[in-house]
């Protein structure tokens, strides 16, 4: 949905600067599976797509 790698989503979310995700595996393993809330990710998308718009006017 973001085209973004693995590495580029956990480095933004520790930066603050994409939604954290939610685990829903229940266990602390590494590989333990986590999604992202639907509507967070659409707001990230639409905050992108508002600071282009900003940038090209």
């Amino acid at each position: 949905m973001t085209g973004l790698s693995r590495a580029t989503i956990y480095r933004r979310m520790g930066a603050g600067t994409f939604p954290k995700s939610v685990d829903i595996g229940g266990s602390d393993a590494r590989s333990a599976p986590v999604a992202w809330p639907l509507d967070e990710i659409e707001g990230w998308i639409e905050q992108r797509k508002n600071a282009r718009a900003n940038v090209a006017a």
